[in-house]
This record gives C-alpha cells, structure tokens and sequence, in this order.
C-alpha cells in the first residue's frame, strides 16, 4: 500500500499544479478581456467592443433602432482652463449622470474613443420610437449638474441592413448640426423604413424638430 501511495503523490500534485495554473490563465485572460474592451478611464464598453460586436449586432437585429451620439460640450475650455486631470474628472461625472438616465442593463452605453468626449447609447424596441424624448431626459439630467452636451438622434423601423448601418453617421451628423445651433441641445432624425418606390437608393433622412425645452419623460428606471 506504501508503495502504491508514493507513487501516487507526484501525480496528485502535479494535478493539483496544473488546476493552479489554469486557474490563474483564466483569471488573467478575464483580466486582459477587461482592459481590452472597457475604456480604463470610465469602465464603460470602449469602441472596440461597439465597433466589432455591438454594433453590427444591432444592425442585424429586427427590432426598432435608434442611436444616440452624445458629444460632451466645453471639454476643451475645462483642459485649458484647469488641467487635463479636471477634463477627465468633467468626463467621469457626466459618464456616472448618463449610467442614472439610462437603465442599467437594457440601454447600452460605450465611450468611442479613449481620448475623446463622445458616447453612443443604443435604443431597442418601444424605447428606439420614444428616443427624442430619451435623449431631452438625458439632456436634462447633466444639465441639472451643470454640464451641457450636443446630442444627435437618428432612428428608424426598418429593417434593411444598410438603413439601419446608416444610422450611427445619421446621428453623428446631427449632434454636429446640435454644436453649430448653439450647443446644449437635442437634434433627431428619423430614417424611414423604406425607399421611394422604385428608387434603390437610401432615403433622405427626415428631420424631427425639436425645441431646446427639456422636457421630462416617464420611462421606467433600471
């Protein structure tokens, strides 16, 4: 039995090495997945993840789709008034107010670009037809912390792959239009769901008026 049982250690304990080391493997490689696709300063979904997973998910899905690109006002004056380190700062509250306007789970957030103030949010569903006033709810709640942002909204019931791709440059181009009518506002679009009659080109968008007033919105909270 002696024998038996000293030949059995070095097997017992280079088992027990190996789980050791796939267990730190695993650990590490969820670590490396973290940092790779959460944006380090705000811990929200990077571009990275938008770019190759998200987004084409979305476009793929049948369910209604708005995109709300959301571009952070003032940040420029914040560095060169006070330090990069107050820009970061100004970024991270305006990221905590976005998460609380938002519901947690169901309306994804990501920040684009590392060194950039720009964020997209996804709206599936009911919430997609309602995203102008998503938006106006969203605008409300960081400009009651006193941080104004420029927000472009684009949207639509189609279910055509390219309609529904063209919505991230659609709604960027509206927070642009947003920045030159002052900044501190909501622009939305509407892309309809189908082309002309005879027509295989995509639709011109349809511009959905907005007044600067924030109004309030009765979606429910995560």
């Amino acid at each position: 039995m002696l024998p038996t049982a000293l030949c059995l250690c070095p097997v017992v304990l280079s088992s027990l090495f190996l789980s050791a080391w796939c267990w730190c493997l695993r650990a590490r490689l969820q670590a490396l997945a973290r940092v790779s696709l959460l944006d380090p300063l705000t811990g929200l979904p990077n571009g990275l993840l938008f770019e190759a997973e998200r987004w084409p998910a979305a476009v793929r899905s049948s369910l209604p789709l708005a995109v709300l690109f959301v571009d952070l006002d003032h940040l420029k004056l914040h560095n060169d008034r006070y330090g990069r380190l107050d820009g970061d700062r100004y970024i991270v509250r305006a990221t905590a107010l976005l998460r609380q306007a938002c519901r947690r789970g169901v309306d994804p957030i990501f920040r684009l670009y590392t060194a950039g103030d720009e964020f997209a949010v996804l709206l599936f569903g009911d919430d997609a037809l309602h995203s102008s006033t998503v938006a106006q709810h969203i605008l409300c709640a960081l400009v009651r912390e006193h941080i104004s942002a420029s927000i472009g909204v684009a949207w639509t019931r189609a279910t055509d792959h390219r309609l529904r791709a063209s919505l991230l440059e659609v709604a960027e181009q509206a927070m642009r239009r947003a920045k030159g009518k002052g900044k501190g506002r909501v622009e939305a679009v509407e892309i309809p769901a189908k082309a002309p009659s005879g027509s295989t080109a995509v639709p011109e968008p349809i511009d959905d008026e907005l007044t600067g007033r924030i109004a309030p919105t009765n979606r429910p909270s995560a």
